[in-house]
């Protein structure tokens, strides 16, 4: 999302509205969702780490599972993370395909 410009304006009522309509887009720039990326149609695999790209170019502050296709559970695998500007680690309990919102 771009941050709101404000325009140079001598008149008073046009500083006063570019005011408010920064301080409302101001707490929507902080929203951590609106930098996000959807990954999608991941294979999973049991049994072991599943390196997972990301492509945000910068460390996650969270994820949701937003399509699977198996009762699994998918949880960050307690691998030390030597790239988490570019991957995460994911376990699960069944192989399963998914496709991850990353924020």
């Amino acid at each position: 999302m771009k941050i709101f410009q404000k325009i140079f304006t001598e008149d008073k009522l046009q500083q006063r509205l570019q005011d408010s309509i920064a301080n409302s887009f101001s707490v929507l720039e902080q929203l951590p969702q609106l930098d996000s990326n959807i990954v999608t149609n991941v294979n999973l695999i049991a049994g072991g780490d599943n390196e997972v790209v990301h492509k945000l170019n910068r460390p996650i502050q969270g994820w949701h599972i937003v399509r699977i296709d198996a009762a699994a559970i998918v949880y960050e695998s307690s691998t030390v993370n030597v790239q988490p500007s570019a991957v995460v680690i994911f376990r699960t309990t069944v192989n399963c395909k998914v496709s991850i919102l990353f924020f």
